[in-house]
């Protein structure tokens, strides 16, 4: 992948992927798949995408926390409900 452009496709994917009637549990099973598959393939950029979806924001975290390290600004962006279910998937 060129220097930025993994963040473009996983945003497409993003919008793919919350367009299907899956319940959160499974997107964060697509997603968790996705980004193994992205990073496989030294995709760095997945920052550039957080707060894009909450069910993909939660298994980049299980993925490692360390992308969520600044729980202040996904609360001042997204709300304490947001945080919430990165953390616990509630």
């Amino acid at each position: 992948m060129g220097w930025g452009s993994g963040a473009e496709v996983a945003e497409d994917m993003i919008k793919g992927i919350e367009a299907l009637n899956l319940d959160d549990e499974q997107k964060v099973a697509v997603y968790a798949v996705m980004i193994k598959a992205l990073e496989n393939h030294d995709w760095d950029t997945e920052d550039d995408v957080t707060l894009a979806s909450r069910c993909f924001d939660r298994a980049l975290f299980l993925t490692d926390p360390r992308h969520f390290f600044n729980e202040e600004y996904v609360i001042k962006k997204k709300g304490k409900e947001w945080m919430q279910f990165i953390k616990t998937g509630k």
